[in-house]
This record gives C-alpha cells, sequence and structure tokens, in this order.
C-alpha cells in the first residue's frame, strides 16, 4: 500500500524507551527515506522519518509529561506524530495520551500482532490472555490495567473495530474529544486503522512498533543513506532484563564460546566492581555480561546506571561491538560511552535490530522480553558473519 500523501509528509515517530525506539526505526528498512534514532530531541530536524527516544520510562509522571509536549512542540504541523509505547503498556501510556490529547485527536492501535498482542473489546491480550491474567508485569513496581478504558481514566475514550465504517467511528470520536481505541487482531487491520485514521485533521497515532510498520508500509521502497556495517569480531553482550527467558539465552550464548561475567548488583551500587575485570575478559574475546543477584524493581533503573558506568570503564582498547537487551540498560550504556545517534541497517529478528553507531561501532537493541531460547546466539553470529550476504535490508512487509 502506498500513498502520494504519505510520501510527502514527515514522520515523526517517539518512543519512551531505546530499544522501542530501534524497534519502531526498523520497520523503516528498505524505504525511502532511511530513519536515523536520535538520543533525545535536541537540535534533531523532523523531515522524512525521523525516530526520537525521549527516554521517560523510568521518570516520574509529570517529567514524562513535560519531554513529550517540549518534543512535540519542534515537530512541523504537517507531520505525522507517533507516540510508540510498550508492546505490554509499561511506562508512562496513559499520561502520555493525555499530553497527545491536549494538542488534536488521538487514535490508539496499541497491538503487536507479530508477538501474540492483539487488542479486543479495548483490552490488551497476550497470546490470548487479558494482560493483567498475565505474569508480563512480574518486574514492575504496580499492576497492570485491566482495559484501555481504566489505562486512559483521566480522559473519555471510545473502542472501535475495524470494520467497514471505521473512518466514521474515528471522525465521531474526533469531534467528541474521545480517545479512539482499536481493536487489533491483524497487521492487516493496522492497515486499516491507518487508511481511516487518515480523514482526521490532525490526528496523533499511539502503537507499537507493528503501527511504526503500518506507516512504513506506505512508503516507497528503496536504501538511500543506509549506512555500512563492519564485521563484529569482538562483542560485548549486556543483558540487563529481568526476563527468565534471559537466563537460558546467555547459558547458550556461553556454550558458543562467549566469556561470562557476572556482577553482584549490591557490588556494583557500591562501586565495588572493579572494570579491569572487564577490560582483561575483552582481551580474551567476546563477552557476555549480566547481574547475577536478584535486584528489586525500585532499584532495577540504578543498577542500570551503574552497570553502563563499568561497561563505560571496562571497555578494553580494541572498542567491542555492543549488544544491548533491555530498554533502560541499552539506553544507560550508550548515553555512558557518549553515543547520539543510531543508524539502522538490519534486524537479525523482530525487535533484535542491527545499527551503526555516532562513534563507528555496530550496536545491536533488543527488548527484554523478545527472542527464543537462541536469540543472542543467533545475533551473536549475524554479527560475525561476513558481509556478502545481506548488506542491504530488505522492506520490511
Amino acid at each position: 500500500m502506498t500513498s502520494d500523501v504519505a510520501c510527502r509528509r514527515p514522520v515523526a515517530i517517539l518512543a519512551d524507551d531505546l530499544s522501542g525506539a530501534a524497534e519502531a526505526a526498523s520497520a523503516f528498512l528498505g524505504r525511502l527515506s532511511a530513519p536515523a534514532l536520535h538520543l533525545g530531541p535536541a537540535d534533531v530536524r523532523f523531515d522524512g522519518v525521523t525516530v526520537v527516544d525521549l527516554n521517560t520510562r523510568a521518570l516520574a509522571t509529570t517529567h514524562a509529561q513535560n519531554a513529550l509536549r517540549s518534543a512535540l512542540e519542534a515537530i512541523p504541523s504537517d507531520a505525522l506524530v507517533l507516540a510508540k509505547v510498550d508492546s505490554l503498556l509499561r511506562g508512562h501510556v496513559g499520561p502520555w495520551a493525555e499530553v497527545l490529547a491536549e494538542r488534536g485527536p488521538v487514535v490508539v492501535a496499541a497491538a503487536l500482532p507479530a508477538l501474540g498482542r492483539t487488542v479486543r473489546a479495548g483490552v490488551l491480550h497476550v497470546e490470548g490472555v487479558p494482560l493483567h491474567q498475565t505474569r508480563a508485569w512480574h518486574a514492575e513496581l504496580s499492576s497492570p490495567p485491566a482495559s484501555f478504558a481504566d489505562l486512559f481514566a483521566d480522559h473519555p475514550t471510545v473502542t472501535t473495530s475495524p470494520t467497514a465504517n471505521l473512518a466514521d467511528s474515528l471522525r465521531q470520536a474526533a469531534a467528541g474529544g474521545r480517545i479512539a481505541v482499536c481493536d487489533v487482531a491483524t497487521d492487516a487491520d493496522l492497515d486499516l486503522v491507518l487508511a481511516a485514521s487518515r480523514s482526521i485533521p490532525g490526528v496523533q497515532l499511539m502503537g507499537t512498533s507493528a503501527l511504526a510498520a503500518a506507516v512504513a508500509r506506505t512508503l516507497p521502497t528503496g536504501t538511500d543513506g543506509v549506512a555500512p556495517r563492519r564485521e563484529s569480531p569482538l562483542l560485548l553482550t549486556v543483558v540487563g532484563t529481568a526476563e527468565p527467558v534471559a537466563v537460558q539465552q546467555v547459558t547458550e550464548l556461553v556454550r558458543t564460546g562467549t566469556r561470562h561475567l557476572a556482577l553482584d548488583a549490591d557490588d556494583l551500587l557500591d562501586g565495588l566492581a572493579d572494570p579491569g575485570d572487564l577490560a582483561r575478559a575483552l582481551e580474551d574475546g567476546s563477552v557476555v555480561l549480566t547481574v547475577a543477584s536478584a535486584v528489586r524493581p525500585d532499584r532495577t533503573d540504578a543498577v542500570s546506571v551503574a552497570l553502563a558506568r563499568f561497561v563505560a570503564a571496562g571497555q578494553s582498547r580494541r572498542r567491542p561491538d555492543l549488544m544491548l537487551t533491555g530498554g533502560a540498560t541499552a539506553r544507560a550504556v550508550v548515553d555512558a560511552i557518549g553515543l547520539t545517534t543510531l543508524h539502522p541497517v538490519d534486524q537479525v529478528h523482530h525487535g533484535a535490530v542491527v545499527s551503526v553507531a555516532s562513534d563507528g561501532r555496530t550496536v545491536v537493541t533488543r527488548p527484554g522480553s523478545f527472542g527464543d531460547l537462541f536469540s543472542l546466539t543467533d545475533i551473536a553470529r549475524h554479527l560475525a558473519e561476513p558481509l556478502t550476504v545481506r548488506t542491504q535490508p530488505k522492506a520490511l512487509t
């Protein structure tokens, strides 16, 4: 599906964490124009497709809202705005929607069908189970919302379905000042939502990377501006996620010959972990870095920052490429080593996005809950391959 209107219109994607921002940016691989991923809104030109990580997931609500307001002020009035939110609705989804509603109509389509995350009757389902009945929020300090109506409790909403009169339903919601929450089961449903929303002047979208992919499908194919990537003989994998599958993923990666360095959370927070241990380990080859002890939910952000400082101080003179899992950890690490932009060039599997960083190294980001048992192993193998295969990304369909 290609639209001349969409091709001429700037697209501004604002994300609340780094791995999600990269996931959204990767949806435009093989499309014109290839987006850069900016690590903050300062000095960003919103033309073509622009993706910005506002890094608000862990902020207080008011600060998260103010960061979004500030970014929106810099976006041209003719741009299509997409607020990229977590596919499990973590973070400040409701408060962000409030900010968008101050500016104009809001259409929410927050499904990720590729991972079995769908919306039915205004309720997010994970593999057919309502979100609030799963353990998806086991590492969070709060409980998941039972429905989008609960999530947007401070603003009137209306639930719509991808039917023949969807455009009329969305226009009526906008005219009544209501946030339109769209039921979505498939990527085709997202295409319908996007097409129907275009009839609403000033509409703003809120959703996952799947909605970003729907926008990308309206753009022409092409590979102009794709940055070159080097092979990655030395790789530092930093696992900063509390997801249980990550332990198994690390075990499989170690079986392939990657050295495992596990750190105690208290040692990190107290500054007792020696970055020299990492530097020495990297002299012998690729390393996977984890936090060995359990981390309380109220300490995860502080541990991520401490882990990032450890990485920055322990980089060997060979400057390894990076594989970063978990949005908070990924952002903390790239900040600690001074990166300013990422240019997505490939995707190993859904959400595992390969980028060329502002300092030339390769950086892979991946949400903590994504990937099967062999995710980290597959990423490492992909990065080590000679660049004679898949040198140009294909458009994602």
